[in-house]
């Protein structure tokens, strides 16, 4: 095994096992303090606060008085998981001159659905306890670290992608580096 590749499968690995383990910890360690069901513990004024909240659905709490819906959320999510780690270990070839990028992105997203995953099979929900919102305005809803993850893996990743688009299209980089093969 090379340099790079060491190096790449400790990046991925690394940020995959921290950002689940913080996933993991941070639901742990609010539900055990606050409870459930709790009042908000506001953090940052009235615009970001704790508050415990169980959901049995799927974005924004949609689907979720629906019994199916949870073993087809599981079994999605173990499929995306394998193809996640399917993509890590075979990138397209687009991709290896971005490597850093789409290494990290796909890491946050295994991080991410692996904490929802945990929840949805040994909780049958996922626990959420951010709270984001503008006083006076409609709050955003109820989210945890792996959803945080998720947000960040897929951006970082298509923005790798973008990136990787633009330098195949005339031969140099977003900098004008010339662009490398695999």
């Amino acid at each position: 095994m090379s340099d790079a590749t060491g190096r790449r499968h400790f990046l991925f690995w690394t940020l995959a096992l921290l950002g689940l383990g913080l996933d993991i910890g941070s639901k742990y360690a609010v539900f055990a303090s606050m409870g459930f069901p709790s009042n908000p513990a506001c953090l940052a004024g009235n615009v970001l606060r704790f508050h415990t909240a169980r959901n049995r659905g799927t974005f924004f709490g949609l689907g979720g008085e629906t019994g199916w819906l949870g073993t087809v959320l599981v079994v999605l999510t173990v499929l995306m998981i394998a193809y996640v780690i399917y993509i890590y270990l075979v990138p397209p070839k687009e991709s290896r001159s971005r490597i850093g990028l789409h290494v990290t992105g796909l890491a946050l997203v295994l991080a991410g659905a692996s904490g929802n995953l945990y929840d949805r099979v040994v909780f049958r929900y996922v626990r959420d306890f951010i709270d984001l919102g503008i006083p006076g305005w409609k709050r955003w809803p109820t989210f945890n670290l792996a959803d945080v993850w998720l947000v960040a893996g897929i951006t970082l990743y298509v923005f790798a992608l973008m990136r990787t688009g633009k330098e195949k299209g005339d031969g140099t980089g977003v900098n004008g580096e010339i662009a490398r093969d695999g």
